[in-house]
């Protein structure tokens, strides 16, 4: 039977000298945090620097490598673990094959660490010292992402606000777009229309048009104005394509909403 979890510890302290780490392929999953200086670190084919606070993550079987600094040393904590919850202990705080690393804020982690180190007096208390602190290490991970990620929620939720706000100022605007809208966010168009997406169930430009033709249906609603001052009211310069997009939405033309009263049998229903 797997055991639920084994784990091996350490300090290393690399000085004095530039210094290549033959590619390596672990057994078991290893993870290091890194105190002083930058390192070069090599996974997946790809290159990461590391630097204090950066926890980096060798999942088993993944070939891994690093270079150290020529002049400066480098000092890490380091501990390789195996069982069967491992996996899920890393999963959980976030570190993958594919995204290895993590820069962490909170002094306590660091600290944790080195308290792990610590060998107690009473040897029969080791493995539950060393447990108590690994445990500890990837919970206090975890709840650190868990936060971050809901403030990046927050943010998007609050830039999407912001967008939203934006179109129903300016939706009377026939150049109204995606990247108008990005540029007053100062956000990259691909990532805005990523994150109104996923906030908001809608594209952007799907929004706007609902948008458009709400409000058309209000103005046509009130028999002052022309389809073409319709269109022109609610951003389209052209009123042809205006009364097309109308009918895809509303099922019937403008001129057929406004005269025949759909608008009146709508509201009865």
């Amino acid at each position: 039977m797997t055991a639920m979890i084994g784990l091996l510890s350490g300090m290393m302290i690399l000085k004095n000298s530039a210094k290549v780490f033959a590619p390596s392929i672990m057994a078991d999953s290893w993870s290091s945090y890194g105190i002083e200086e930058d390192i070069y670190f090599f996974s997946g084919g790809r290159k990461y620097i590391l630097g204090r606070g950066d926890v980096f993550y060798s999942p088993p079987g993944q070939e891994v490598h690093y270079v150290q600094d020529y002049v400066m040393p480098w000092e890490y904590i380091w501990f390789e673990f195996t069982g069967s919850i491992s996996m899920s202990l890393c999963k959980n705080a976030g570190l993958t094959s594919d995204e290895p690393t993590y820069h962490t804020t909170n002094p306590s982690i660091e600290q944790n660490l080195h308290d792990m180190l610590v060998i107690p007096s009473n040897k029969n208390a080791l493995e539950f010292h060393a447990m108590s602190h690994l445990y500890k290490f990837f919970s206090q991970l975890t709840e650190e992402r868990s936060s971050e990620e809901g403030d990046l929620q927050s943010g998007k939720q609050l830039q999407i606000s912001k967008a939203i706000r934006f179109i129903d100022d300016h939706f009377a605007d026939p150049d109204l777009s995606l990247d108008m809208v990005a540029e007053h966010l100062y956000l990259n168009p691909s990532y805005l229309s990523r994150i109104f997406k996923e906030v908001t169930g809608s594209t952007l430009i799907g929004y706007l048009i609902t948008i458009r033709i709400k409000k058309a249906s209000e103005y046509l609603e009130q028999n002052r104005f022309s389809v073409k001052d319709v269109a022109s009211k609610v951003g389209y310069s052209n009123p042809y394509f205006f009364s097309r997009e109308f009918k895809k939405h509303r099922g019937v033309s403008p001129i057929h909403y406004q005269s025949e009263g759909v608008y009146k049998e709508e509201n009865e229903s």
